[in-house]
């Protein structure tokens, strides 16, 4: 495979897929060039980037892309479909992510300790929540969770201390081991399905923050 590098970033020859990202760079700002399609895995990790626009026309999203990086907010841009394993965990000063509807993976441990992070929607496009996505995202206070979502694995919120607000879709299924565990400022779930509808979800062990929760059901 062939590579160019564009004011010292790392791309492959034709342009699709960013490299790399100069680890000692000290700009703060950086726009990722249109025509790339795939950003590789760890392109961006340890990082000092606190500003990142990433173009319409991405859809991948690699693991580890974005790891331990300085970002304070980011917007996903519709088109992609794929973030993958720990792609912005440890990032620690992240305080806003947005989702596209476009987006159908999100893999384990992608958004771990991003303990900045105050409150997040994920969207219905997103059928599975992978293991440990936000877990110990010690700010985290508010989540939304759209139709559309059928699962939420292992471990996706736990360790989220601040979690308060909790919204869950009518299309959920399952509630993995440990899903919510030790989200002991749990205080509010609201359920877009009915109460005999929340009785047929399979809920795993370890989420007793949940029956602890008040509930309320927007459903009949």
């Amino acid at each position: 495979m062939y590579y160019k590098s564009l004011d010292g970033v790392l791309f492959t020859q034709n342009g699709r897929t960013l490299v790399s990202y100069p680890l000692g760079r000290k700009a703060l700002d950086y726009s990722i060039p249109e025509g790339v399609v795939e950003i590789a895995e760890s392109a961006f990790a340890g990082c000092n980037l606190t500003k990142l626009t990433i173009p319409e026309g991405v859809t991948t999203i690699r693991p580890s892309a974005f790891s331990s990086c300085a970002l304070r907010s980011v917007v996903i841009p519709e088109g992609v479909v794929e973030i993958g394993n720990n792609a912005f965990s440890g990032c620690e000063k992240l305080a806003k992510v947005t989702f596209p509807e476009s987006l159908s993976s999100l893999g384990y441990s992608a958004f771990y300790k991003c303990s900045s992070l105050a409150r997040v929607t994920i969207p219905g496009g997103l059928s599975s929540i992978g293991n440990s996505a936000f877990s110990n995202c010690g700010s985290l206070s508010s989540v939304t969770i759209s139709e559309g979502v059928t699962s939420i694995e292992s471990g996706a919120f736990s360790g989220c201390f601040e979690l308060a607000n909790l919204t869950l879709p009518k299309s959920l299924g399952k509630i993995g081991n440990s899903a919510f565990y030790r989200c002991i400022s749990l205080k509010n779930v609201v359920f877009m399905g009915s109460r005999d509808l929340w009785q047929s979800v399979s809920i795993g062990s370890d989420n007793t923050s949940l029956s602890e929760a008040s509930f309320h059901f927007r459903g009949k």
